[in-house]
């Protein structure tokens, strides 16, 4: 927690700044993850009814808000009680060593149980979305279980293999994260808001292009830890492609067409 945190408004912690320890970057990258992560989707997708789905979702945001708060106050007792921490990650360490050790140990296998069900829930929607959205559109005779299996492996190895070598710590690894996750917020914010000005076309090409200079902004400059960072850049790019492109078809109508789109017009030249 930042210092001074019950000081309004956010204590130190900097208000407007488009680096990620900054409110607007916090409430960004929470929005863009949820928003824009596929594994929430799947999880919609799979509920029985949309009123399951919406209903699913608001329990499971009341039943995670308490949570919340409590590990908000214990991070600012924790910061009261021993002043000298500046590492704000230092700070459940010190809370374990503070406890009883039964109540540390069960606090340890809570945490380890949440991060496997997280890790497990994120590779399988992966895994999902590969097999079933990509390779089986690609190849519609493979066999999507055997397809999902060797996506599920090669998802959970890339993971472990990433684990392994990505050593240069959060902040740079939520930047990272973002360049493949922000860039489909754009076109996800205008299906809902005004769904027939959003083009396949315009989708596509900004979601490439953000990808593309977020990876040039991430590996090729420093940029995303001292001015500006890469979920904001990627957005941008995303959103401005995305609409300059989806007009542009507008008037000169489909670039190319999907096989879905050709069957509905063979159908209506037949009718």
């Amino acid at each position: 927690m930042p210092a001074q945190m019950l000081d309004f408004p956010f204590g130190t912690i900097k208000k407007a700044d488009l680096l990620l320890n900054s409110v607007p970057g916090l409430i960004a990258m929470n929005s863009g993850f949820i928003l824009a992560n596929s594994y929430y989707w799947v999880k919609a997708a799979s509920a029985r009814s949309e009123k399951v789905a919406v209903n699913s979702a608001i329990i499971a945001a009341l039943f995670i808000l308490p949570f919340g708060i409590v590990s908000a106050l214990a991070g600012m007792y924790v910061r009261a009680a021993v002043p000298g921490i500046k590492v704000t990650d230092q700070v459940f360490g010190v809370l374990l060593q503070n406890m009883h050790p039964l109540l540390a140990v069960i606090m340890i296998m809570a945490i380890l149980a949440a991060t496997q069900s997280t890790a497990n829930n994120i590779v399988m929607g992966n895994a999902t979305v590969i097999a079933r959205d990509i390779i089986c559109r690609i190849w519609p005779n493979a066999d999507v279980v055997k397809v999902s299996r060797w996506a599920t492996v090669a998802v959970s190895l890339i993971s472990i293999a990433m684990a392994i070598w990505f050593k240069k710590g959060a902040l740079y690894g939520l930047a990272l994260m973002s360049t493949f996750i922000v860039p489909a917020l754009p076109p996800l914010l205008g299906t809902l808001i005004c769904p027939k000005w959003v083009k396949k076309e315009g989708v596509l090409l900004g979601v490439g292009a953000a990808i593309v200079v977020g990876l040039y902004w991430h590996f090729g400059t420093n940029l995303w830890a001292t001015k500006m960072h890469t979920m904001y850049v990627t957005f941008l790019v995303s959103a401005v492609v995305m609409i300059v492109v989806s007009a542009l078809v507008a008037v000169t109508g489909p670039w190319w067409k999907t096989k879905r789109e050709v069957q509905y017009l063979e159908l209506t030249l037949r009718g």
